[in-house]
């Protein structure tokens, strides 16, 4: 027995030591990954994941592969390794929800970075659910806001804008200036896409001094100015363009910001674009294009060449203008940017015109009709396309309530199970000290009728003796005498002793050295004692209490 006990015990310590070490390995993952060494925190989580046990372990292991895999940008293998820790947590019955929330999120993220919306917005759905299921209202205000951004990207802008004011809510509720500004900042997006300049502004402009109070970092701040500034472009408010436009590019080259240095250059071409200081347009788009050139960067270079084609054609400068057309056409055609390819032709068109070419301008207009027809065909499949991802999604959504149902289903079967194995456990011990119960009732019966019984035969022993030798020494005086109120005194003791011996009265008399009257009194005092009238009774009575 005690051999078995120390197995137990050795096994249970060697268990709880295993996941201990597991728990620190996690931890050491986790501080790579802090010290920005991926690749060393994605080396160590394989050795971990082929000795891990536990499937919780095993889920985060993954988790933490695949937030390293997106910070070294592999988006594709990033994706592959949330996906697996979501498969591992889907099947188990007590999953760790936070982990699952954010795995399910970040492949959301991932499949928006791809471009692949659809996928994207059951991901976030999920998410959402998790979150709402762990109750953290800061985790519920961030998924709300990434289905905002998607439905918007699938163009469903009602659907976005209920998002993100649900977002908004949460993070006013709860004083977040942080989130709060993030909200803002993708409710103005919504409003300029609806063309509600003036609302967006108001939105942007609320969100920069949410930043500001907040300490948010420069290049949030640079970002959104950028966004105001345009908008103010678009309303032709150019002195609040320009100044926002400038403090935008400004911030960006203090932060040594390239790519969106380049950006804003081309933002201010399209300002002087509108104040007609064509030379200063041609300058900035220009310096723009040069360094998307070398980023390879095919739509910000073609909106670059749409600036730069505007700017000729504000020049009169129909040669230059018409070689940039070209450029433009070949580059958006290869790479399918149908919109951007639209108003080249036109451009193309007013190019042309300029240049008194008037059957290639029609020929370029009738390009421009027939992609603005195709864009229209394309945004209704893309409408249609939205109708069976909201179908999806529905469905999605069923599914993951009947998984809910049987998850519930599985728990109370647990702990139906559980129950069950207590109640029996609680039977078979009261099952089992019933009948030790009964076991030591029915032995200590035994015992005890032995032992009456063995009294008894010395009874029949000490009855026969007395009767055929006359032999009474079996007989307990002193016994005798603690039953009585009056006891026996010694020579009584002594006369009934040897009148239970079968001795008569005379031979009685002699052996005492007394008379027989005497002999006889003693007799009778004896008899009154013990409460009988014959020596037959007395020897019964002797044989009895005397035992």
């Amino acid at each position: 027995m005690w051999s078995n006990l120390l197995r137990v015990s050795i096994f249970s310590l060697l268990i709880i030591v295993s996941q201990t070490l597991q728990g620190q390995g996690v931890g050491d993952i986790e501080a790579l990954i802090e010290k920005s060494e991926y690749k060393k925190a994605i080396e160590q989580a394989d050795l971990l994941i082929k000795d891990t046990k536990t499937h919780s372990n095993k889920a985060r292991l993954l988790q933490l592969q695949a937030d390293a895999y997106y910070y070294l940008n592999d988006i594709n293998k990033s994706l592959q390794y949330y996906l697996e820790a979501i498969a591992i947590h889907e099947k188990q019955i007590e999953p760790n929800i936070l982990h699952y929330m954010e795995s399910v999120s970040h492949a959301g993220f991932c499949y928006r970075e791809l471009g692949i919306y659809d996928k994207a917005l059951l991901q976030y759905i999920q998410a959402l659910k998790l979150a709402q299921t762990l109750g953290d209202s800061t985790e519920i205000a961030g998924q709300y806001a990434n289905l905002g951004l998607i439905y918007g990207k699938l163009g469903d802008i009602d659907q976005a804008t209920e998002y993100h004011t649900k977002a908004y809510n949460i993070d006013l509720a709860q004083k977040d200036t942080a989130g709060l500004g993030f909200d803002l900042r993708n409710i103005a997006d919504l409003k300029i896409t609806l063309g509600d300049y003036t609302e967006a502004i108001e939105s942007i402009k609320e969100s920069i001094a949410l930043l500001e109070l907040s300490s948010g970092n420069p290049n949030s701040l640079a970002l959104r100015q950028g966004v105001l500034g345009k908008t103010y472009l678009a309303i032709d408010n150019l002195d609040s363009a320009n100044h926002y436009l400038t403090l935008s590019l400004n911030q960006h080259l203090s932060m040594n910001d390239s790519i969106h240095v380049a950006l804003r250059r081309n933002d201010l071409a399209q300002y002087h674009l509108k104040t007609r200081e064509y030379e200063r347009a041609i300058t900035l788009a220009s310096q723009a294009r040069s360094f998307l050139l070398t980023k390879n960067d095919i739509p910000h270079i073609a909106a670059t060449n749409l600036t730069l084609i505007k700017s000729y054609l504000g020049l009169k400068n129909t040669e230059m203008a018409l070689q940039m057309c070209r450029e433009n056409i070949s580059l958006c055609a290869n790479q399918q940017l149908l919109v951007e390819l639209k108003d080249t032709y036109k451009l193309q068109s007013q190019a042309f015109k300029l240049s008194n070419q008037p059957y290639d301008a029609l020929a370029a207009l009738n390009s421009f009709q027939q992609l603005q027809d195709s864009i229209i065909n394309i945004n209704n499949k893309k409408a249609v396309s939205l109708l069976e991802v909201k179908y999806e999604v529905y469905k999605k959504e069923q599914e993951n309530e009947l998984l809910a149902l049987e998850n519930i289903y599985n728990k109370e079967q647990l702990a139906s199970q559980r129950t069950q194995y207590i109640l029996t456990s609680i039977i078979f011990v009261i099952v089992l000290v019933a009948l030790i119960i009964i076991v030591w009732t029915i032995i200590s019966r035994q015992k005890l009728k032995q032992k009456l019984l063995t009294a008894e035969i010395n009874d029949l022993r000490n009855q026969i003796k007395v009767a055929l030798e006359g032999d009474t020494s079996g007989l307990n005086i002193d016994k005798l005498n603690k039953e009585l109120e009056n006891p026996l005194t010694e020579r009584e003791a002594e006369i009934l002793n040897l009148a239970l011996s079968d001795m008569s009265n005379s031979e009685i008399a002699e052996k005492t050295f007394v008379s027989v009257n005497t002999v006889k009194f003693h007799l009778k005092k004896i008899y009154d004692k013990i409460g009988v009238t014959s020596r037959k009774e007395a020897l019964q009575f002797a044989i009895k209490s005397g035992r």
